[in-house]
């Protein structure tokens, strides 16, 4: 017996891993649908769902951030199987469940909105990153996550109290000024990189400006093609 956990009531989630393990279940699935949730059409004012009241429950990629953190607080908790479900469209998302402490994961709105051939895709790609990342098995990456966060409390690391300054990698740099577009700090800026060829313009690169940063990361998040990087604990590998 399998108990489904609502994310409806995510933050309980500790308190039913303990029930869910007294009651003599064998493993947990999370999460369901959070909700209720609503959607309305502009064109009419009606709620777009059915029903009287037009709410329903809000799944795939949306809830996945709060889905994963649930399964991280259950495998903190309990020793029982975790199924991690919801939002997994890519490979990478399948391995930040596992880190997170899920010993399966589900895919489900992934194979509906792009066919069966989807599972295929994601199979291909998860055996490739495996590799990228040097695990032999999914399972070599379970709960990964949860052994950062010991070791951050072990080396009495609990809270950041500096400005992270993030760095910038020119090669990866495209120049594409999303990043000076999101700071609401003047932090980052183009800077012009070598000499105009022949028809075009000089490039330009991301630079930061430390004493202006707040190490807020919103540049890391926007970036993309990962030229920009912020490093609090100093882990560059799986070990």
């Amino acid at each position: 017996v399998v108990v489904k956990l609502s994310g409806s009531f995510s933050h309980l989630a500790r308190e039913w891993a303990r029930g869910v393990k007294e009651a003599g279940a064998d493993g947990i699935a999370c999460s369901d649908a959070f909700g209720p949730a609503l959607r309305i059409d502009i064109r009419t004012g009606e709620p777009a769902l059915g029903g009287p009241r037009g709410i329903g429950g809000l799944t795939g990629p949306a809830i996945m951030p709060l889905t994963l953190r649930m399964v991280l607080e259950i495998a903190s908790t309990v020793d029982l199987p975790i199924v991690g479900i919801g939002g997994v469209e890519t490979a990478a998302d399948v391995v930040e469940y596992l880190m997170a402490g899920a010993t399966l994961v589900g895919v489900c709105t992934a194979g509906h909105l792009k066919g069966p051939a989807r599972y295929t895709r994601l199979l291909r790609d998860l055996e490739k990153l495996l590799a990228d990342l040097g695990a032999a098995r999914p399972a070599d990456l379970r709960g990964l996550a949860l052994r950062r966060i010991r070791e951050r409390k072990e080396s009495g690391l609990v809270a950041v109290t500096r400005p992270v300054v993030p760095t910038i990698d020119g090669a990866k740099c495209n120049g594409c000024t999303r990043c000076v577009e999101a700071c609401a700090y003047g932090a980052m800026c183009m800077e012009k990189v070598g000499a105009a060829k022949a028809g075009g313009k000089a490039g330009s690169k991301a630079r930061v400006t430390p004493e202006k940063c707040i190490g807020c990361g919103l540049c890391v998040s926007v970036c993309p093609t990962d030229a920009i990087s912020q490093v609090y604990y100093g882990h560059s590998g799986l070990r």
